[in-house]
Parts: structure tokens; C-alpha cells; sequence
């Protein structure tokens, strides 16, 4: 049967499980070689071209890494699922599924199914209306928009022709070749896991700093 979804590291496939619909992720036989690859892909572009951010792609890496752990992943699924479910402004608006225990393990991780449409299919949706093209793949439309200039506003109309910075151009550029080769799912990954990986890194430092006052 074909799955409900899939992206670099597993797919998603419905299932029948004791009279209940039930989604069981299931991970790639090679998706923890494929991210070692990419990543030393990355490292070796960085390395060449800013080799003081080498440290920060490791912060990165292992970040990355915990994405291909299900059993951590099941225990942030059912304490998102629990917080949503226990706030008042969000219960009732945003579901988010339950894993289900007895379906966790190694390279599977199960959870309840949660009828609806496909994301691709929203955002396509979404972006027509805000006048966009969505082309074949919504979502890399979506992160392509964040790396354009905003739309000058009146109070810029001096602005209109000017080309931007070259450093912007260059990041542009390489954010997008980078999506490309990476695809749109890892992509998603790695930003997340970059902005988690800052996150922390924050924390850290606001901890040595109140501890040295």
C-alpha cells in the first residue's frame, strides 16, 4: 500500500491496530548514514568557507542526530499532546496525536491517526491566496519567500530598484542550493535543529552569566 507520507527518514503508513486506526512512522534502514553523509558534506563546505561556524554545524549535527531517535521523539510528542490538551486556548483548535506506548520501538514509533488534509495541500492553498506561486513543491515555496526582499512599503518607494546587499544575495543563493541538494524535509530539519541548537547555547550562557553575578 502506498504510505500516507514519507521524506528522508521513514515513512508513514495507516494501520489497523486492536479496532483502531493508528499511523506507524517507520523509519529508513539508512537514514542515520544518510545524515552522518550530509553532514560531513557539510562540514567540508563550511570547513572551506567559514571555518569558525565548524563548531557551531557540530552544536547542529548532534542536534540532527536526536531526529532519528523515536523513542525521544515519542516522549516529546506526549508532552506537546498533553500540554495542547490541558490549555484552553488551544484545545479544541490544534490537534496534536498521541503515541501510542505498545507501538514504540527502535525504528517505529506509532501513534493515533488524526483525519485531515495534507499539509503540502494547505500551504498550496494558502499561498494562492496571498497571490504566490506554490509551484511543484509548497513547501521550499514557502522557505524560498523567507530569503526575498519584503515588498517595498511607501515609505520606501526610493528604495524600489535597488539591488540588494552582496552578502545577501550570496546567502540567498547558497540557502537555496543548499535546499535543493538537501530537499525540503532535511532542510526543515537542519533549521530547526540550528535554532534549537542556538536556543541552547542562550540558555547556557544566561547560566554562567547569573552565575558569575
Amino acid at each position: 500500500r502506498e504510505p500516507l507520507g514519507a521524506a528522508s527518514l521513514g515513512q508513514a503508513h495507516l494501520a489497523k491496530w486492536r479496532g483502531r486506526r493508528v499511523v506507524l512512522k517507520v523509519q529508513f534502514l539508512d537514514s542515520r548514514a544518510n545524515l552522518r553523509a550530509d553532514f560531513n558534506s557539510m562540514l567540508a563546505f563550511v570547513r572551506l568557507t567559514k571555518p569558525k561556524e565548524v563548531p557551531m554545524i557540530h552544536r547542529i549535527r548532534e542536534q540532527a542526530e536526536r531526529e532519528v531517535d523515536y523513542v525521544q521523539e515519542a516522549r516529546h510528542l506526549r508532552s506537546l499532546h498533553e500540554a495542547i490538551a490541558s490549555s484552553p486556548e488551544f484545545r479544541g483548535r490544534v490537534a496534536v496525536p498521541s503515541p501510542v506506548q505498545e507501538l514504540i520501538r527502535g525504528r517505529v514509533l506509532g501513534m493515533e491517526y488524526l483525519p485531515g488534509p495534507r499539509l503540502d495541500n494547505v500551504l498550496k492553498e494558502r499561498l494562492v491566496l496571498l497571490g504566490m506561486d506554490p509551484g511543484p513543491n509548497p513547501v521550499m515555496a514557502v522557505i524560498g519567500s523567507l530569503t526575498t526582499e519584503d515588498p517595498p512599503t511607501p515609505a520606501s518607494q526610493d528604495m524600489v530598484g535597488l539591488e540588494r546587499p552582496r552578502w545577501q544575495r550570496i546567502s540567498g543563493a547558497a540557502f537555496q542550493l543548499i535546499g535543493a541538494l538537501l530537499g525540503p524535509d532535511r532542510l526543515l530539519s537542519v533549521l530547526r535543529a540550528a535554532s534549537e541548537a542556538r536556543l541552547r547555547c542562550r540558555r547556557r550562557a544566561g547560566r554562567e552569566g547569573s552565575t558569575h553575578q
